[in-house]
């Protein structure tokens, strides 16, 4: 099912990733989640034309790999860095 992504106005991102959520909703899902969370601009690359469908899978697979080394992953750490500078 593709989603809309939160900050894609012109659906760059969500047209190149299209064919992943059909092959691989858990990587979809993981991308969409960041990227309507703030996080577009991780992402922004993806949008490039000469990018290849498998470069998307190891950027994610990379992406899913820092995720796990977060205690809270991607998404916690970045709402606790959020909670931490609106306290400065």
């Amino acid at each position: 099912m593709i989603r809309s992504i939160e900050g894609d106005t012109e659906g760059q991102l969500n047209a190149k990733l299209r064919p992943l959520s059909k092959t691989n909703p858990d990587y979809y899902n993981f991308v969409v989640d960041l990227a309507s969370d703030g996080q577009i601009h991780i992402f922004e690359h993806l949008m490039e034309s000469n990018i290849l469908p498998g470069d998307i899978e190891a950027y994610i697979e990379y992406l899913l790999t820092v995720d796990k080394a977060c205690p809270d992953g991607l998404q916690g750490y970045i709402h606790n860095a959020r909670k931490l500078l609106k306290g400065m």
